[in-house]
């Protein structure tokens, strides 16, 4: 009963080493590319920055809408 419990430990062991090595192969054989580096970043970076916009505050848009009442 002992050599039964052993060879299971040690089908487990071996399954576990062959199934890591499998992985770190796929790993390294499959590893996704890196994109070429772009020679033009600097103008690719100024032109994808939107320029900043005003954005009403609620104070104003309040008192537009007073401002709009009143004038009823």
């Amino acid at each position: 009963m002992e050599e039964q419990g052993n060879s299971n430990q040690f089908r487990f062991l071996i399954a576990a080493v062959l199934s890591m090595i499998v992985l770190f192969g796929w790993s390294y054989f499959y590893a996704p590319t890196k994109p070429a580096a772009n020679t033009n970043a600097a103008a690719n970076t100024a032109a994808a920055q939107p320029t900043p916009q005003a954005t009403p505050t609620p104070q104003d848009a309040e008192s537009d809408h007073y401002d709009q009442g009143a004038a009823l």
